[in-house]
């Protein structure tokens, strides 16, 4: 029916990443950004403090601190996406798709995976890329640019009405 070839970038796993983000996002996750935040504020007002009261060289470690608890809470997503791009079995990243009437088929240079429709957790559309995920975690990620040569709507109108589930459109 439907069959075509992706390549991965770093912008998927990257999106990939937000996205998981943004639908796992849950009160403590919140709490714990805005924790290391704040602490990180503290911990650079703190070592201001000891810089102009000259209290030994500790204000150095202090400021540090306090810049790597912000760095991280930033830069997270993106930590996110190099440690999924390094756990990708893949060497080259590029990904085979057929989709059939009961199954679809990934093919890699490595492996070939068919699984049923059914195992389809749930379905995503978010910064023109579709994701399929067969759990909370992992997630085939189709680039949009990658179904131009397949029509895109019979494409997710398939995939939706197979696996029983409705695409979510995240901003």
């Amino acid at each position: 029916m439907f069959k075509f070839g992706v390549e991965y970038s770093f912008k998927d796993f990257i999106a990939l990443n937000k996205l998981y983000a943004k639908k796992m996002k849950k009160w403590w996750r919140r709490a714990i950004e805005i924790f290391y935040i704040v602490a990180g504020i503290i911990f650079i007002l703190i070592g201001a403090v000891m810089l102009t009261e000259e209290i030994s060289f500790s204000w150095f470690f202090v400021i540090f601190l306090g810049i790597i608890l912000i760095l991280l809470m930033v830069f997270a997503p993106y930590l996110g996406a190099i440690q999924t791009k390094r756990l990708l079995l893949q060497d080259e990243h590029k990904m085979e798709f057929s989709f059939e009437e009961e199954f679809f088929i990934e093919t890699t240079d490595k492996s070939e995976s068919k699984r049923f429709y059914n195992s389809i957790f749930s379905l995503y559309f978010y910064k023109d890329r579709y994701f399929i995920f067969l759990d909370k975690r992992h997630a085939y990620i189709i680039p949009k640019d990658f179904l131009k040569e397949i029509n895109q709507d019979e494409f997710i109108k398939f995939i939706s009405e197979k696996s029983e589930k409705e695409w979510i459109y995240v901003k």
